[in-house]
């Protein structure tokens, strides 16, 4: 069992007025007598705000991600901020989420260790992730995607997987206003990689090779290397189910995009094939479920393709958040 008083908690990102008053009191009750750290942008009000430490930097801003929604890029700020917050972290094992997620409860924790039976090759124990939006790269043309909402683990192998990864650059932020797309996937995004490719490529750069040209590339090989890290790296957890936390911002599952994801059972198969080179019975099971939601994400694809064409799509995209948003 791990104590509260052996961690360090780390609310990253940016104060809002609606959700982190609530994101820091539910953690004080999930997480008694834990260090709870806020780490936030200079110039930032925190009066009010139930943190033992509040963490100051300069915010590096956001690039453009797709200029037709007017979606920003925030890779930047993740890195500046959780790097901040995990320098001033003094507990052994530390959770590293966002200013806008609640917790109902740290019965995540009972995960802690259960699959270090095979050590991981990068950390003493496996990373604690969220399941959305971890990516199955047999169903989504996403390759190294772990979700990068909660991160929990020893602060040594945390501050591992932040420690080394560069900022984003102009030159990757605005990749594809200077070359031709060769997939329709994500038809106006310009960003080199998404934000959790950033990182997690970086990370893994650090000790592999990686033919990964942009976010949308994918391969035999790259979808088995991106398995293999998420089942060395991580254990993945059912968001709202062994992960009790709500992402107070909005419904997750906003686009019904359940399928495109790596559950827990999943990740299990992932760890039972990559780690303890076991053969389970629902491994074809598996990759057969995954040919057949593949199939089914490349007709989604398709679809969001003709919307786009039609001028509808960011229009339909609007209509289901808002009509999936979570009330508060």
């Amino acid at each position: 069992m791990i104590a509260f008083e052996d961690i360090s908690v780390i609310c990253q990102g940016a104060v809002d007025a609606r959700f982190t008053t609530d994101c820091l009191r539910s953690l004080r009750a999930a997480f008694p007598g834990s260090e709870v750290i806020l780490s936030t942008w200079e110039g930032t009000d925190v009066s009010g705000l139930d943190a033992d430490k509040a963490v100051f930097s300069p915010d590096p801003g956001a690039y453009m991600a797709d200029e037709v929604a007017g979606t920003p890029q925030n890779v930047n700020r993740q890195l500046v901020s959780t790097q901040a917050g995990l320098a001033a972290a003094t507990r052994p094992y530390v959770l590293k989420t966002r200013t806008d997620i609640s917790f109902a409860n740290a019965v995540f924790l009972d995960w802690f260790g259960k699959y270090d039976d095979v050590p991981s090759p990068y950390f003493k124990n496996r990373l604690l992730i969220c399941s959305y939006h971890t990516r199955n790269p047999r169903v989504m043309p996403l390759c190294f995607h772990p979700s990068d909402w909660v991160v929990f683990g020893r602060t040594e192998d945390v501050r591992r997987y932040y420690k080394e990864i560069p900022l984003m650059s102009p030159e990757e932020a605005a990749w594809f206003k200077e070359r031709k797309k060769a997939s329709v996937f994500f038809t106006n995004y310009i960003n080199r990689y998404v934000p959790e490719q950033h990182i997690f490529a970086g990370f893994l750069r650090q000790y592999q090779q990686l033919d990964f040209d942009c976010y949308y590339s994918k391969t035999k090989k790259l979808a088995e290397q991106t398995e293999q890290a998420l089942a060395d790296c991580f254990v993945v957890l059912d968001y709202g189910k062994q992960l009790a936390i709500c992402f107070e911002k909005y419904d997750p599952n906003r686009y019904l995009e359940r399928f495109t994801l790596i559950s827990h059972w999943k990740w299990e198969i992932l760890y039972k094939h990559y780690a303890l080179k076991t053969s389970p019975a629902v491994w074809e099971l598996y990759c057969l479920e995954g040919v057949l939601w593949g199939v089914i994400e490349k007709i989604r694809i398709i679809c969001i393709r003709a919307l786009n064409r039609l001028g509808w799509k960011e229009r339909i995209k609007k209509m289901l958040a808002n009509r999936n948003a979570v009330k508060y």
